[in-house]
């Protein structure tokens, strides 16, 4: 890991966990792969303390254990602590997608890390025993009061414990933290708003929604593996393909057979990953009623409105799950891979609504979350490519379709398809619409505009088969290298104005360049870009190859040649946001500092409910300025990890 990551991650591991566990966490990204004794040893914490922390880290994925010899090692694993900063942004994705019921499920289980269906039952059951523990303000207003200072909710406290988290408010927590319009968390308000304990009303209702999710990817069974670190799965799977794919005691000899170990390999590698995602049938039980449709958007029917463009939601959504019953010792977790996958969703509808219209993107959104079932990941690191392909062929591979007609059956009714498309002749004179709400019109309506994403110059979709149904897919590699190239250009303009960005796309379209093309492609004089090119170079977005003429490399005989590399731009702007989500955190903690003694009044139990007895107007003016600053903050840290998304999520390191 660099500089910049470990720093990052031990900032969120502090913020969610505490000072303990991010001293454990420092020492073992220092020191790097280590057995218990090295660990400790290189800590400044006693043996007690450092396995305490460890455990937890454990706990949650944010040090993988090596088991594959006598002695455990242990390392981090920066992808889970990374996903710490996005614990609010996966439960409004599933929020949106599933409903508020789903939503606090996996909250819960973000805030388990893994977790046994028993256990959440139990957790959920003793949550529909518990009495309601508000108050009442003089004007009718209910305060809870649980789930503030950084605590636990009662579903974690219920699985995992109080212990571990008990310093939890002193390092790091959240203070009064409520959620504003944004669906970010803003802290130092005094009041957190009425809301009910708990959204699942039964243990049937949590057996449906986890069905419902693990069908779609967002959870998955936990394997024993997953624990392990990387190299020691590639060990461990390239043991077992020398064994039973080659002769025994005789490793590989030969390009050729170095080649068919690298495919057997990511064969192994990708059979052991997907064994785990494949859960046993034995492990759901059915009752009389027919399993659940595998759409992740709300069904036509809709009883509220869920707040999220427009969608909605209702319970019936569930109601084809009812009967379904998984195995109380099925330990599941929220799994990262499919949350990149739906911000790489959010990204693209973005894309959409900024080029084409509100209504085409609204089209689009439902278009991919079809998709996104069928799609446990952004990218396979483990799919064969073929060394030596054949240039006679070309090979299309389609990883997910949809047809028009499942679009139109899952889109939201509310959405007017008329909007956003040109003027239709059968409506011209005076005909109504009559008839057009029935699905046919409304797939051929969503159809029209699923052709304007084709005919995009960016190609948003692309026509797969007309098997009696039009079915379209997305080329998601190539539109995940168009959006790093897009927030390239985004940043070299914000940095070096227009000019700057024209050169870039110059040189991306052309490839290498000296000067005096670059300025006639241009269509400027050399000593305009000139300074330009210069800083570019010195910032890292171009760079300069020297070809000379003869031996003497003498300048005036040497050819500059300029050019642009993505993948090399892309790791170092990578860089630049993980130190910039790292400096945001510090801001963060340092502006809460300076309002911790008007934060800590207003959390004391006595002023929580007589706020206005209590709080002089200094201490109500520092705590707005202590929530708007943070809410500021919060906002740039969430558009920091979207680019993060698009740098590294969406088309691996």
């Amino acid at each position: 890991m660099s500089k910049n990551v470990t720093e990052l991650c031990t900032l969120l591991v502090e913020k969610e966990f505490g000072e303990l566990a991010a001293d454990v966490f420092a020492t073992v990204a220092h020191v790097g792969r280590q057995h218990l004794a090295g660990l400790i040893r290189a800590s400044t914490l006693t043996s007690k303390l450092f396995k305490h922390g460890l455990a937890t880290l454990l706990q949650f994925q944010l040090v993988l254990q090596s088991e594959l010899e006598e002695i455990a090692f242990y390392e981090v694993s920066w992808e889970h602590a990374h996903n710490l900063g996005r614990l609010g942004k996966i439960a409004r994705l599933v929020e949106g997608r599933y409903g508020q019921e789903a939503g606090e499920i996996v909250t819960t289980l973000l805030n388990s890390g893994h977790a046994k269906v028993s256990d959440l039952a139990a957790a959920y059951g003793k949550i529909h025993k518990k009495a309601d523990v508000s108050s009442t303000l003089p004007n009718g207003t209910t305060i809870k009061h649980e789930g503030v200072n950084g605590q636990m909710t009662s579903a974690k406290k219920a699985i995992s414990g109080d212990a571990s988290n008990d310093d939890s408010a002193g390092n790091g927590g959240e203070v009064g933290s409520v959620e504003n319009s944004n669906g970010v968390t803003t802290n130092g308000s005094a009041i957190v708003q009425d809301k009910p304990e708990t959204y699942v009303e039964s243990d049937a209702e949590m057996h449906a929604i986890l069905h419902r999710l693990l069908k779609a990817g967002w959870i998955v069974p936990v394997d024993q593996r997953d624990f392990w670190p990387l190299s020691d799965q590639r060990l461990d799977a390239e043991a077992w393909v020398l064994d039973h794919r080659f002769e025994k005691g005789k490793p590989p000899k030969g390009p050729k057979q170095v080649q068919a170990l690298h495919r057997h390999l990511k064969e192994r590698m990708r059979q052991l990953r997907d064994q785990g995602l494949d859960f046993s049938t034995s492990s759901i039980q059915t009752g009389s009623k027919r399993p659940a449709t595998s759409s992740a958007l709300p069904p036509a029917k809709r009883a509220r409105t869920n707040g999220v463009n427009g969608a909605s939601y209702s319970k019936a959504g569930f109601a084809a799950d009812d009967g379904v019953l998984l195995d109380g010792d099925l330990v599941v977790r929220v799994s990262p891979e499919k949350v990149s996958v739906a911000m790489r969703t959010e990204q693209l509808v973005r894309l959409a609504n900024r080029f084409i219209g509100e209504t085409t993107s609204k089209v689009y959104r439902a278009f991919l979350q079809l998709l996104e079932e069928q799609l446990p990941r952004c990218y396979d690191p483990y799919k064969f490519v073929d060394p030596d392909p054949d240039p006679d062929k070309i090979v299309v591979v389609i990883d997910a379709k949809a047809s028009v007609v499942r679009v139109a059956e899952v889109l939201d009714k509310s959405v007017d398809l008329y909007d956003g498309l040109a003027e239709n002749p059968e409506f011209v004179n005076g005909n109504t619409k009559d008839g057009s709400d029935t699905l046919v019109n409304r797939g051929k309506l969503v159809e029209r505009h699923i052709k304007m994403l084709s005919e995009d110059p960016r190609h948003l979709a692309s026509w797969a088969s007309s098997r009696g149904i039009s079915e379209w897919y997305v080329e998601f590699p190539r539109l995940s290298k168009y959006l790093i190239q897009n927030q390239i250009e985004e940043t070299v303009q914000s940095r070096f104005e227009r000019l700057g960005m024209r050169l870039l796309r110059l040189l991306h379209n052309k490839g290498k360049l000296d000067e005096k093309q670059v300025a006639s492609l241009g269509m400027c004089r050399p000593k305009e870009i000139r300074p330009i090119l210069s800083q570019m170079q010195a910032a890292g977005f171009l760079d300069l190859q020297e070809i000379p003429k003869d031996n003497s490399r003498h300048p005036s005989r040497t050819i500059f040649l300029w050019f642009y590399d993505q993948d090399r731009v892309r790791r170092l702007l990578l860089e630049d946001a993980y130190k910039a989500m790292a400096r945001i955190l510090q801001r963060i903690e340092m502006e809460r500092l300076a309002k911790l003694e008007h934060i800590e009044k207003a959390e004391r139990t006595d002023v929580k409910g007589n706020e206005d007895k209590y709080l002089s107007k200094l201490d109500k003016q520092k705590l707005r300025e202590w929530s708007q600053t943070e809410l500021k903050l919060l906002v740039q840290l969430e558009r920091v990890d979207d680019l993060i998304g698009i740098f590294n999520d969406f088309r691996g390191p």
